[in-house]
This record gives C-alpha cells, sequence and structure tokens, in this order.
C-alpha cells in the first residue's frame, strides 16, 4: 500500500527508512541534520544513479530496522547548495526513481519482516522531478513487486507542498494496478561465478535501470542474510524467474553455489516446453546437462550492449 502523509521521515517507528542521497554519497543539509541527530551512518559513494543500498541499522535503531540509502541524485548536493556552483549540476530522472521503489518493494518480499517503510519524495529539489511525478513513480516501483503486507509512506515535509499533493489517484493496493500483475517475481535470474561478477553486475544494472526484475544477489544481501540459501536459492531458480542467464565460465563449472543454481534451473527447463536457460559464455568451458546444440551467446564477441539488446528481445517477448 501507499500512504501519502505530512511530516519529517525521521518521526515514527518504521522498519526501514529510506535515505535519499546523490552518487557521490552526498545528501541534503535537512536529511544531514536527522542523521546526525540520530547518529546514522554516512551513505555510501560511487553507486550508480537508481540504486539502493540497505544495511541493518547499527546506531539508529530507534527510529528503525534498516536503512535503505537510495541513490535519487546524479552529482553532489553542492552544486545545489552553493551560490557560485561548483562541479556538475545534480539531475535525478523518473526511472531512476521507479527503480529504486522497485528494489524496495523487492526487498520487503524477500524479508518478510517489513511492513512499514518511509520515504520522502525523492528526486525532488535538488534533483529536478516535480513532487507529483517523483511520488508517482516511486509507488509505482514499488506497488509492481512489494509484499501484500508492506506500506510505504511517503513524507512530503510542506504542508503547502502535500496539500497538492494528498489526492493524488494512486492505487493503494498492487493488485489493483493495471498491467502489473505478473506470473514470477524476477523478470531474469543471473547465475555467475564470483570472478565473473563485474560482467553479471554491468549487465544486471543495465536491466535494472530499464525497468526489469532481476535477481542479482547484491541487490538483496541483507534479505539473503541468515537465509537457508540452498533451498532459497533452488527455489529462485526453478520457480520464481521467467528465464535464467547463465554466464557460462571455467569457474563456473567449479563452484559449489552455481552447482546448486545450474541444477534447478535444468530442472526448470527440463519441466517447460520452452527455453529458460539463456547461456552466455566468457569461454568454451563445457557445463553438465548444457547440450553442445543448445544456442548461446558470446559475451566478448558480441559486447555488452548487444547481449542486452537480446536479452531485452527475450523478455519483451
Amino acid at each position: 500500500m501507499i500512504k501519502i502523509e505530512n511530516g519529517d521521515i525521521y518521526y515514527g517507528e518504521w522498519d526501514m527508512i529510506v535515505i535519499p542521497c546523490s552518487t557521490s554519497g552526498s545528501v541534503t543539509q535537512r536529511i544531514a541534520m536527522g542523521m546526525k541527530k540520530f547518529k546514522l551512518q554516512k551513505p555510501p559513494k560511487g553507486l550508480n544513479l537508481g540504486t539502493v543500498l540497505i544495511k541493518r541499522l547499527n546506531g539508529g535503531e530507534n527510529i528503525a530496522k534498516y536503512i535503505c540509502y537510495a541513490i535519487s541524485v546524479q552529482n553532489n548536493y553542492e552544486y545545489y547548495y552553493r551560490s557560485i556552483p561548483i562541479g556538475k549540476p545534480t539531475i535525478s530522472n523518473e526511472e531512476a526513481i521507479e527503480n529504486i521503489g522497485i528494489k524496495i518493494g523487492y526487498f520487503t518480499k524477500e524479508n518478510n519482516s517489513i511492513h512499514n517503510i518511509v520515504s520522502p519524495a525523492l528526486g525532488t529539489g535538488a534533483g529536478g522531478l516535480s513532487l507529483k511525478l517523483s511520488i508517482e513513480r516511486l509507488s509505482k516501483g514499488f506497488l509492481s513487486c512489494c509484499s501484500d503486507t508492506s506500506t510505504l509512506n511517503i513524507r512530503v515535509l510542506e504542508l503547502s507542498d502535500y496539500l497538492k499533493v494528498k489526492d493524488l489517484n494512486i492505487s493503494k493496493n498492487k493488485h489493483l494496478m493495471k498491467n502489473e500483475i505478473v506470473k514470477f517475481d524476477y523478470d531474469i535470474a543471473l547465475s555467475f561465478a564470483g570472478e565473473d561478477r563485474e560482467i553479471a553486475k554491468r549487465i544486471a544494472d543495465k536491466l535494472v535501470l530499464e525497468n526489469y526484475r532481476v535477481f542479482y544477489d547484491e541487490y538483496l544481501q541483507a534479505s539473503l542474510w541468515g537465509k537457508d540459501l540452498y533451498s532459497h536459492l533452488s527455489e529462485i531458480y526453478e520457480k520464481r524467474a521467467r528465464y535464467c542467464l547463465m554466464i557460462i565460465s571455467e569457474a563456473y563449472s567449479k563452484k559449489q553455489w552455481t552447482t546448486v543454481e545450474r541444477k534447478s534451473a535444468q530442472a526448470r527447463a527440463f519441466e517447460q516446453n520452452e527455453e529458460y536457460i539463456l547461456p552466455l559464455r566468457l569461454d568454451n568451458t563445457e557445463i553438465p546437462g548444457i547440450q553442445p546444440t543448445v544456442g548461446y551467446v558470446d559475451y566478448f564477441k558480441l559486447g555488452l550492449e548487444q547481449v542486452l539488446e537480446l536479452i531485452k528481445q527475450k523478455l519483451n517477448k
């Protein structure tokens, strides 16, 4: 569900608090004041626009269990506040805000202890987005994949601004949203060896920025913490993704966890009459159960952009 409220994100009891920050790790002056008051950890630097980092709170447990750093603005907030701008201007875009909503929604589905989340409207002010557009896109992303018991409380600080958006026609229940009900939790699940993480991350980040629902372990570190990974990963690769992108390499053939993922994906592929495993080769290593006759894509021959285009053609079928 979505609730639009007047107030400050730092007041209330929440399962998760969303902290808007920039790609450089900076925050607005008002957000910085609240972080200092509640002794919250500083945001990370170097994350891409539209991504999130969710951590268990250390030091601010009196306001939330988890903190979500939402990278909603490109560049540094300092540009916005200086009378004489230095550096590049701050910008945001609506796709990035929706992607943040999607990732927060995924987290509630993966972690059933998360019911109440609070967030300001993201990408407004320094980011240049209108308050209405920000709320609509954040809500759309969240409702597309959140758990049935979770609520995103969007706080608008100024009363005059709140009065302008309090009656926005946003569906409060994700099951009432048109074209949002899907058979699978993920459009694609990435299976890869740790040695090939850089390639997997490039693919995952690009797909997420275009609103595809991607299972990539780094997006869900907090929710995976403490879970029975054998059963959890088996379920994801066998039942919860529309496709499995298998990034094949010599390292992939030797890892214990990739073997678990591969066998689960192959069990699914055996049951259905259409392609499920999409092999992406980094070398010529043979993988048990992947026949030489199965069509594959060579990453180094095609390059990242062409590989992404082929993946999107599959997902858009």
